[in-house]
């Protein structure tokens, strides 16, 4: 959870890497990456713990086991794998932007336990044991490993991707779409839910879109869904995960966000794609401003009924999108 503390120097690491605040954080998630690699406290090797103690190094605290530390008022905060999607981020963002080793080694080493969990070679469920700690890893590990993909292109951990990945990230690398369709379905349900709470009602609290999971389902039948905010996120943006830690947005878009949907189909260095549709009455005046490219790009908006295309300026391509109409606008590097 140290990593949420730390969390501006990362981004400002990751957005600026020759910042000297890098040097400091690199040598703390060092620490962590050894802590990750070894067996200690009956910490399994190749589990991240979800605290160290300090001056040992140790997993967990003072007292307690290694994957409930007892450090803090309420054993939820550092309880393993309370905020393991974080640290395993950050890991990786050092991996990315140093090209070190240690990193990515303890990134592996995570990646070849859950393999073995997927695979069924881990027997036993007791609590602190590998096939219990590799369980709960798996979320967590899965938006490291879909950061990276995205950061670097590199298909190493495809197969934990297609396994435990979000359903839009299995669309943007793999072009799975059914999965991504229902999950889209599944978002508008939950929001058709408690509209003046989302809308109008309660503001200034991380409890509005808390309240079906956390509340309304202890008395729901049947259960509703759940918002996802990250889902709109990750569709609208190209990104994967949440802008939190890593963020990669391939897009912003100059519109209103009434009666438009956008999907972002392609988001790399060298390739941008994304599926638009307007459903308002009259055309509509946008624009996309490319945020990987270096320089600027060559775009097209392809039409049942027409098709646009420009050269960015200063990374920002206009144009204008017709009403009613699936449209498809790509651009590469000029």
């Amino acid at each position: 959870y140290h990593s949420r503390a730390v969390q501006p120097v990362l981004l400002r690491w990751w957005e600026t890497p020759d910042d000297a605040s890098g040097d400091i954080v690199a040598a703390w998630l060092r620490t962590w990456a050894a802590a990750t690699v070894a067996a200690e406290r009956g910490k399994p090797a190749g589990i991240l713990p979800s605290a160290l103690h300090w001056p040992t190094g140790a997993p967990g605290g003072p007292e307690g086991q290694w994957w409930n530390p007892k450090c803090h008022y309420n054993e939820d905060t550092f309880q393993y794998p309370r905020a393991l999607s974080m640290m395993a981020r950050s890991l990786v963002q050092a991996a990315v932007v140093t090209g070190e080793g240690p990193y990515m080694e303890a990134v592996r080493a995570m990646a070849d336990i859950v393999r073995a969990q997927l695979r069924g070679e881990l027997e036993g469920d007791e609590e602190g044991g590998t096939a219990w700690a590799a369980s709960k890893l798996q979320g967590g590990l899965s938006d490291a490993l879909e950061k990276h993909r995205l950061a670097t292109g590199d298909d190493e951990f495809d197969d934990l991707i297609d396994a435990l990945g979000s359903p839009y990230s299995r669309f943007l690398f793999f072009g799975e779409k059914d999965d991504l369709a229902a999950a889209l379905k599944d978002a508008a349900a939950a929001f058709s839910h408690n509209q003046a709470a989302f809308t109008s009602e309660v503001r200034f609290t991380d409890r509005v879109l808390k309240f079906t999971a956390r509340y309304a389902n202890t008395y729901a039948d049947p259960p509703i869904e759940n918002p996802r905010p990250s889902l709109l996120y990750e569709t609208l943006t190209g990104d994967v995960v949440d802008p939190l830690y890593m963020p990669l947005p391939g897009v912003r878009w100059n519109t209103s966000p009434r009666d438009i949907a956008l999907l972002v189909s392609t988001n790399l260095p060298e390739a941008f794609s994304a599926e638009l549709f307007g459903f308002g009455e009259s055309e509509r005046e946008m624009g996309a401003r490319l945020l990987r490219f270096q320089g600027e790009a060559a775009w097209s908006l392809e039409c049942p009924s027409s098709r646009q295309e420009g050269i960015t300026a200063q990374g920002l391509a206009t144009f204008l999108l017709p009403p009613g109409e699936a449209c498809l606008l790509t651009a590469s590097p000029e």
